[in-house]
């Protein structure tokens, strides 16, 4: 059957449409809550960084709390901190948008997880809806033929004709005469060293003295006194919790306060530690993502309870035994 050119053109745009919709996925969830999550494009080369955006609408009195990564990325990883914003748009909306940066180094087709939006409802409760699927394909870093095998023969190498001028023979000659110098240093350093008695190994610093140093900074710097209270906040959770992920083996740095929480109920359990830690991130919460303005007193405060979280967790040295 013959095709006229207006079932070409037809053909044509909806193929348009389908390229141009890629990466983009909308979530109709309640008339006061809209998710989207998207990413610039639909294809991308293995080892590229994958731009993956939510953003979120919702309208008074409803209340976004938060936006919780997928615990099973699976192929993916994320590769630092997210960047949000948060404005509002007219009406009793406001807008959020949290920009991750993604990677794989696994080619196929991919739906991202589905990241978790944590909101609380007009009642009150606290609602949870997920992103809406995006789906990605992640190619080779060359495109590849069907008859390819990705191995290729090794080509010796070509050299071109060269000669060495006066000047760099003389340049090479006092290279190497240099090195026979510092050789001949490190062989009578070595010698010496081995006749007397090796130096002492310097210990570590422990990582609590370091926390406690990187809060002085903090203390001792301008944040407050220029108005910049969210990054001051930012600045005192960032040190906690890469003490805590260095303390307890998990990276602090690139957690959630919900996992920050998770990560800690076994090792804090028995204690009144964990609530420690849960009422000092959330305090670091409200200054960040909410529009909180604590005065001087409630920072020094905080900064503080910082300090006392690095007390609490620190382990006691036992008392010395002493011989009966």
């Amino acid at each position: 059957m013959k095709r006229g050119p207006t079932y070409r053109i037809f053909h044509a745009l909806v193929a348009i449409c389908v390229v141009a919709l890629s990466g983009f996925a909308r979530a109709a969830t309640t008339e006061t809550l809209r998710v989207e999550a998207t990413t610039p494009k639909s294809e991308y080369r293995i080892g590229d960084q994958i731009e993956y955006t939510v953003t979120v609408e919702w309208q008074a009195p409803v209340e976004l709390v938060r936006v919780e990564p997928s615990m099973a990325l699976g192929v993916f990883e994320i590769l630092q901190s997210p960047e949000v914003s948060r404005k509002r748009i007219g009406r009793g909306w406001q807008r959020e948008t949290t920009r991750y940066l993604l990677s794989t180094f696994e080619t196929g087709e991919y739906v991202i997880p589905e990241f978790t939006i944590i909101y609380r409802d007009t009642d009150g409760s606290e609602k949870r809806v997920p992103t809406p699927p995006v789906k990605i394909v992640v190619q080779s870093v060359a495109p590849v033929r069907p008859d390819d095998t990705g191995i290729r023969e090794a080509k010796p190498p070509v050299l071109p004709p060269y000669r060495l001028s006066a000047w760099q023979w003389a340049a090479i000659g006092a290279a190497v005469f240099f090195a026979g110098l510092v050789a001949a240093a490190l062989i009578v350093r070595a010698l010496r060293k081995r006749r007397g008695e090796a130096a002492p190994a310097v210990p570590p610093r422990p990582i609590e003295d370091v926390a406690r140093e990187d809060l002085a900074r903090i203390a001792q710097s301008d944040l407050l006194e220029r108005g910049l209270i969210k990054e001051y906040f930012d600045a005192v959770s960032d040190v906690i919790r890469q003490y805590l992920g260095r303390r307890y083996g998990f990276i602090g740095i690139a957690t959630t306060t919900s996992e920050l929480i998770e990560a800690l109920r076994e090792p804090l359990s028995n204690d009144g530690r964990l609530a420690l830690v849960s009422e000092f991130s959330e305090e670091a919460d409200l200054a960040k993502f909410a529009k909180w303005r604590p005065d001087r007193a409630v920072c020094e405060h905080f900064l503080q309870t910082a300090y006392r979280v690095i007390e609490e967790t620190t382990p006691k040295a036992e008392p010395a035994k002493t011989e009966s």
